[in-house]
């Protein structure tokens, strides 16, 4: 190439790194597709909640209902005469007796633990109903947001 036949490139512009400002209406757009979108989840909270609560009962209703299966169970194996019954058979009866015994006890801790979860899920339940109809306007996770002109 000769000194005449230079070619030029074009000059690439500036990349900004700052993002160009939103007008208004666009951060209300987007501020209201939020409060939908939190508006949305907090009912399915609820519902999840709701569903737990439900869950929680019937697994306490099952475990009574073993418990007084099992209870019945022992007083009967109890009155048995395990001198007359095969020895390997009275064994499993025993092994059977003193394993329902320790499901007993892990029952018992996993209801208290449910008890415990209930409570704090109920408080979390109370705190996010207080809020005004979860009204961005009313929630003061907002008010950073309000533009005044």
């Amino acid at each position: 190439m000769s000194g005449n036949q230079i070619r030029r490139r074009r000059i690439q512009p500036k990349l900004h790194s700052i993002p160009a400002s939103k007008s208004a209406s666009a951060i209300y757009i987007q501020m209201h597709q939020l409060a939908t979108e939190r508006e949305r989840l907090h009912q399915e909270l609820v519902r999840i909640s709701d569903r737990q609560d439900q869950i929680i009962k019937r697994l306490q209703e099952l475990d009574q209902g073993l418990n007084q299966l099992e209870t019945t169970a022992a007083n009967n194996t109890t009155d048995l005469d395990l001198s007359q019954v095969d020895p390997a058979v009275a064994a499993l009866i025993e092994a059977k007796l003193n394993q329902s015994a320790q499901t007993q006890a892990d029952r018992n801790h996993r209801a208290n633990n449910s008890k415990a979860t209930n409570n704090k899920q109920s408080q979390a339940k109370k705190r996010s109903s207080n809020k005004a109809n979860n009204d961005p306007k009313n929630d003061p996770d907002y008010s950073s947001m309000t533009i005044e002109y």
